[in-house]
């Protein structure tokens, strides 16, 4: 977790907090609620089976647009447990796509028929007035069976509210995988390799690389048993280290792990120390299932069965002005029952600041489903990410066409913009579709603006049609004629609004990947008549950036490129190139640059990745590139921390009390701070030509050293290291040349 906000645990607003009587409620849904009710002598009334009842209530937080920053209420649900699966609650905030509530909370599942109060945490930024009007409102949703709802009452947070929402959340994500994969086997112990004088300890620390996955079946290996952890790290970046507790001969019961602090000769190390625990949650869907290490959560206690382990993660964050350079000493201290161990840790802080990804001008970013929170773009930030990327059904645009006019309402984005440049984004990209695999239904900006000119039911259907004449005649797929004006007005709206708003630079795009026209193919899941990708991709690409172009000569058009040769051919008609196909051509950078264009890159990213694939890219590989920019793909889009059929596509959770992180987005941190340490020392080396000649060799060596597989950009695209070691062999050769430079002054 990068930064927790405290809960309230008092305000003026405590004095006039509501309460929602739901069964004498009116208003509500009759197709979502059924009629107010008696249980015993408990009222009630139920949100049917597979829907969502929303009920809306005034605002009570005063004229604000949200509640007061660093407020977190706690929504007390009265419930009759009769779900086998767990229910979502969710809240208006202005951030979820299609304007849906964004969801903050599961609640029941044990399905034991008891009434119960669910305790729903819910904070300032996930929460917020519905625009037009003095109401916000809240759903709950049930799946297989009706769900009896009483009272609901307000209150503020307190303390102890975050340590129990971690643990409710992460004991509902246990119950559904256990009951959606019932079949899974634990993975063979590994045998330990232990020095003599650990061979009798019931508890085992060990310590491993963090870029290697520490899984329930592991086992120290050798040296792993006995050694301290050690940690080397700048005035000013955060430095990741990871630890395994192995149970030697026995079960160990509520293991838990206390960090002290670091003191050297420089006397105490003035940081922020976070230590977390590792969540192995049940996968499945692509894939077979099988338990993966997952999540980081702030430290909590583990049953660790013999013969097994569970992996810790340690962060330390120095801050240049505060933190001093030195060498310091700590240590965790390790409890089960009687039993106890200590780990030694080592920090090394050099003297040496590195530049920012911002004085590096390094726009890094994710690709992003639902807009982030603030709490999650405080971590954004802190974790050097720059660059944001959505797409037309990603965000909350509500928009009109009046006699040919167009008028959009930027409210809930213009708020969200102005939170996100408080928190350093330098880029927001907005594509107007999306995968043309499905086209031209995944055209969903053309789609609605079409849907305005031919408003009916049959909307869609007469969109698809009118795109079944471009297979014959590749050469004629244009943006349809009767909307080509509104494209038109929205890219000439949407640049001008920005300017005048002052966001981060906006980057518009046509749709996704349109080198996709090499081939031929359409989803399955694609509604009827839709033909997919082929060579009128090409020249729907072509025709829609210049359409961009001729509206307004201040638009910057990008394209996100995944296959070198084929999306040559769109150079000339963008201004920003970002691809994942380097590999195909390492001089692409150098080719697109050579035009005149801003070269970016991007590549894929999922919580099931260990930490080394994200590091070494957006690390060694990308810097040696020198791409200023680009994405990953894909940050949020997932339900929320259900992953049991979307592994692929998250690597963050958002919660009322926090972000919550995978070790694949701690690598792709550190993958940053790599590139930072690689700026600092292309601005430091010039000059010295054996400086300089150490930076090329490394970064020559660092592209040689990318691992077989990731070369179908298409569908698994990703850079693993050949040998996870050589990252901190590089970065550690690169750090010693800037202190033999800093001395040397």
């Amino acid at each position: 977790m990068a930064a927790l906000v405290p809960a309230l645990s008092g305000s003026a607003e405590a004095a006039d907090l509501p309460q929602w009587d739901l069964p004498r409620m009116e208003g509500l849904d009759a197709a979502q609620w059924g009629p107010p009710t008696v249980d015993g002598t408990q009222a009630c009334r139920v949100v049917k089976a597979g829907r969502t009842g929303a009920w809306q209530v005034p605002v009570w937080w005063g004229d604000s647009s949200r509640p007061h920053r660093g407020t977190v209420y706690v929504l007390g649900i009265r419930y009759k447990d009769v779900i086998s699966v767990p229910a979502v609650l969710s809240a208006h905030a202005g951030l979820a796509p299609y304007w849906r509530h964004s969801e903050v909370y599961r609640f029941g599942g044990l399905a034991d028929g008891k009434w119960k109060v669910a305790e729903a945490p819910v904070s300032w930024d996930l929460l917020c007035r519905i625009r037009g009007g003095n109401n916000t409102a809240f759903s709950v949703r049930t799946e297989k069976e009706d769900l009896p709802l009483g009272k609901v009452t307000v209150r503020l947070a307190r303390p102890g509210d975050a340590e129990r929402y971690f643990r409710e959340t992460r004991e509902w994500i246990a119950r559904l995988h256990a009951a959606r994969f019932p079949d899974v086997r634990p993975a063979t112990a590994q045998e330990p390799v232990l020095p003599e004088a650990l061979a009798a300890k019931a508890i085992v620390p060990f310590v491993r690389n963090y870029c290697v996955f520490i899984r329930e079946n592991s086992a120290p290996a050798k040296g792993e048993a006995g050694s301290p952890v050690k940690m080397r790290m700048t005035l000013d970046e955060l430095e990741s280290a990871s630890f395994g507790i192995y149970a030697s001969g026995r079960d160990l019961k509520n293991v838990t792990c206390r960090l002290s602090a670091f003191t050297g000769p420089a006397g105490k190390l003035e940081c922020q120390a976070d230590l977390k625990t590792i969540e192995y949650a049940l996968l499945g869907g692509r894939r077979r299932a099988r338990r993966a290490p997952l999540r980081l959560w702030p430290a909590f206690a583990v049953d660790i069965p013999a013969g097994r382990s569970h992996g810790f993660w340690l962060t330390i964050r120095t801050q240049h002005g505060k933190s001093r350079p030195g060498s310091y000493r700590g240590k965790v201290s390790i409890q089960s029952g009687d039993d106890s161990a200590e780990l030694p840790v080592e920090v090394e802080v050099l003297p040496l600041r590195l530049l920012t990804v911002d004085e590096a001008g390094v726009a890094m970013g994710a690709c992003v489903n639902a807009l982030p929170p603030e709490q999650e773009m405080q971590t954004f930030q802190d974790y050097n990410l720059r660059t944001a990327q959505s797409r037309f059904h990603s965000t909350n645009l509500a928009f009109s066409v009046t006699a040919g006019r167009l008028d959009i309402d930027f409210g809930y984005l213009d708020e969200w913009m102005e939170m996100a440049k408080s928190k350093r984004l330098a880029y927001f990209r907005y594509l107007m579709g999306g995968n043309p695999y499905g086209f031209p239904s995944t055209m969903t900006g053309e789609k609605a603006l079409f849907a305005k000119v031919h408003a009916g039911p049959d909307a869609q259907e007469k969109f698809i049609e009118r795109h079944k004449a471009f297979r014959e005649k590749p050469e004629t797929a244009g943006v349809l004629p009767e909307i080509r004006d509104l494209y038109a007005q929205w890219t000439r709206a949407m640049v001008e609004h920005a300017k005048e708003k002052n966001w981060p630079q906006l980057l518009l795009e046509p749709f996704d990947e349109p080198a996709k026209w090499v081939h031929v193919f359409v989803f399955d899941t694609s509604p009827e008549g839709c033909i997919g990708s082929g060579e009128w991709i090409k020249f729907h690409f072509k025709d829609a950036a210049k359409l961009m172009h001729d509206a307004t000569k201040d638009v910057v058009v990008s394209a996100t490129i995944h296959h070198a040769e084929p999306g040559m051919p769109f150079l000339e008609d963008v201004d920003l190139v970002s691809t994942n196909a380097i590999h195909e051509d390492l001089k692409l950078g150098d080719k697109v640059r050579a035009a005149g264009k801003v070269f970016w890159q991007y590549s894929g990213c999922n919580a099931t990745q260990p930490p080394a694939i994200p590091r070494y890219t957006y690390g060694f590989y990308f810097g040696a590139f020198q791409s200023s920019g680009g994405v990953t793909w894909a940050m949020n889009w997932s339900r929320g921390f259900d992953l049991s059929d979307s592994e692929w596509w998250a690597y963050s959770w958002y919660t009322p009390f926090g972000t919550i992180t995978s070790p694949a987005y701690e690598g792709m941190r550190e993958g940053l701070d790599d590139r930072r340490l690689i700026e600092t020392c292309r601005k430091a080396f010039q000059g010295n030509a054996d400086a300089e000649g150490l930076l090329k060799s490394i970064l020559a060596e660092a592209v040689q050293a990318r691992a077989k597989g990731g070369t179908d950009t298409v569908n698994d695209f990703y850079n693993s290291p050949q040998q996870v070691a050589k990252l901190d062999a590089w970065r550690n050769r690169l750090l010693d040349e800037l202190l033999k430079l800093s001395k040397a002054r």
